[in-house]
């Protein structure tokens, strides 16, 4: 037996979600590009899509809320921050 939820998305909702989608994504990129000189700007798009898809597919989703969002990308960053100063990474 199949389970409807409480709220349905509308077709035109979907489109407008897709079009938040690419130009969150869009952004992301242009931003990289210019603090980072295009470097790093690729790595951010896995995890940028996928908070994305988050966002704008399921949006009343327990994981689409702001602490999930907002707490796994400042863990992300801590622990990536931490472990290129523990491993002595360079940046050029």
């Amino acid at each position: 037996m199949v389970r409807r939820l409480a709220y349905s998305v509308s077709e035109r909702e979907h489109w407008i979600s897709a079009a938040g989608g690419l130009l969150g994504i869009l952004a992301v990129l242009w931003t990289s590009h210019f603090w980072l000189d295009g470097h790093g700007g690729v790595l951010a798009i896995a995890s940028m899509g996928a908070t994305a898809v988050l966002l704008f597919a399921a949006p009343h989703g327990a994981l689409s809320q702001p602490w999930p969002v907002l707490g796994g990308h400042l863990v992300s960053a801590l622990i990536g921050v931490t472990c290129a100063r523990w491993l002595g990474v360079e940046l050029q």
